[in-house]
């Protein structure tokens, strides 16, 4: 079950969200079965995330009843906290309550992991709602707690976030990296999600990812754009992710020396900041 969880969560930070709802109902059903109920081991606060962002929102809101029904109150301080982001996630008007309550609680109990992951969706739900100044403040300080933890993806993807805010994010040495929407975009495209798929995964609109496509990457075809990331003008390379220092099945297009090291995604080394006695991977 615990590796099962950890897939799922990489494929939430990845941003692959037809992926992490497949797994993290594939836990769900597990959960009933072996009768777990306990919220710090469940996987509906998740599941809500990965549905809001994949749109469906009435599902998200279904599941939410359920993960309420499982949290004692504020008595359990990280069931508590994810309740209240997921209640920030999918609520209509009045978000920022909610999420303040879970940065607050996180930020208490130093769950670490769990405090970046509610800054990251706290920020996406500002920018969304065209509060940019005040999503880039959530934004920053998710991306300094994911390089602390050395927490690639969720860091990527938050500078993504922040790129899209409308904030600068500098290249390379002569504009050959892509910043990290346009690395988001093309390993996207890579998977083969359609422009429309791609938008709804990281909250751009179809036309906005045809224009990274088309004038900032200068991609006119999909079969272009893979020869770019095998070994055109970009330059790029295979990593792997690793498990406990072993290959992992999964792997990515990454620029060079990015990915190269364990993604605390999955279980070993990590760096974890004094006052956190937990393993935050956990959901």
């Amino acid at each position: 079950m615990l590796a099962r969880c950890q897939r799922a969560l990489l494929e939430l930070g990845t941003g692959r969200l037809e992926e992490a709802i497949e797994h993290s109902e594939a836990l769900r059903r597990l959960a009933t079965q072996w009768d777990v109920s306990h919220p710090f081991y469940s996987p509906i606060a998740d599941l809500i995330e990965a549905y809001a962002r994949a749109g469906s929102l009435d599902k998200a809101r279904t599941l939410l009843l359920q993960f309420l029904a499982q949290v004692p109150g504020d008595a359990n301080p990280l069931p508590a906290a994810r309740a209240a982001r997921c209640q920030g996630i999918v609520a209509a008007d009045d978000y920022d309550a909610h999420f303040r309550k879970a940065i607050t609680l996180q930020e208490r109990y130093a769950h670490v992991f769990q405090h970046a992951r509610s800054l990251l969706c706290y920020g996406e739900r500002l920018r969304r709602a065209q509060r940019r100044r005040d999503a880039r403040i959530q934004l920053r300080a998710s991306i300094e707690i994911f390089d602390l933890l050395d927490a690639r993806p969720w860091a990527e993807r938050a500078r993504a976030e922040l790129h899209a805010s409308g904030e600068t994010i500098g290249h390379g040495a002569g504009g050959e990296r892509l910043t990290p929407q346009e690395l988001q975009i093309a390993l996207l495209v890579t998977q083969g999600r359609t422009n429309a798929e791609i938008g709804r995964a990281i909250f751009l609109s179809t036309r906005t990812v045809e224009f990274h496509l088309s004038r900032e990457l200068g991609i006119s075809s999909r079969t272009e754009l893979a020869s770019h990331l095998a070994g055109g003008s970009r330059t790029w390379r295979p990593c792997h992710l690793t498990v406990r220092g072993q290959p992992s099945p999964l792997h990515m297009l990454a620029p060079p020396v990015r990915f190269s090291r364990t993604t605390p995604a999955w279980p070993g080394p990590v760096l974890v900041p004094r006052g956190s006695s937990l393993p935050e991977w956990l959901p």
